[in-house]
């Protein structure tokens, strides 16, 4: 929805105002049932989760995970460490924040989600976390996937594995 892009892209919070004076859905959830607010929650967003609240979203939707996802995607590792044990099941939807911390190249985020999410997981453009993490040449992320488990052969949508994707193949490197 409009109020999940507002809060990806993280906008201003009159922006936000003015979407929900114009009537979008303060609790529309995307395709996977995730509000804005989760969203903001997860992306730490504080700003932005306030105008939601304020606007009647139901804080009873932002789960244990969201609060989880947060304190990696920030780094903060003792949080993240003391959530951990409530966070329950994650659903297969969430993995994809493992793809995301990646993707922006939070290394400290992507390494303490990797405590929970699944090292294979693939983000809606096909990119498995190892092809993100070999794209970005990070190689302490691409080995702490692998010794978690992900798939070194696994093809993304263009048919590459991690390593041609990342686009060092037959070059000498850390990868």
């Amino acid at each position: 929805s409009c109020l999940h892009e507002a809060v990806a892209l993280d906008c201003s919070e009159s922006i936000l105002r003015l979407l929900l004076e114009s009537g979008a859905i303060v609790d529309f959830g995307d395709r996977d049932g995730r509000t804005a607010l989760q969203q903001a929650v997860c992306l730490g967003r504080d700003q932005l989760e306030q105008v939601l609240l304020e606007a009647g979203a139901e804080s009873a939707r932002v789960r244990p995970l969201d609060r989880w996802v947060a304190a990696c995607l920030r780094g903060d590792q003792r949080q993240a460490t003391l959530l951990r044990p409530g966070v329950g099941d994650i659903l297969p939807v969430d993995h994809l924040w493992l793809c995301r911390a990646i993707r922006s190249r939070n290394a400290e985020g992507s390494l303490l989600l990797l405590t929970g999410c699944d090292p294979s997981a693939t983000d809606d453009d096909g990119q498995s976390a190892l092809h993100l993490a070999a794209a970005a040449g990070d190689v302490e992320v691409c080995e702490r996937l692998i010794g978690a488990g992900a798939d070194a052969a696994k093809l993304n949508f263009a048919g590459e594995t991690p390593l041609q994707a990342s686009g060092v193949t037959g070059r000498k490197t850390g990868l």
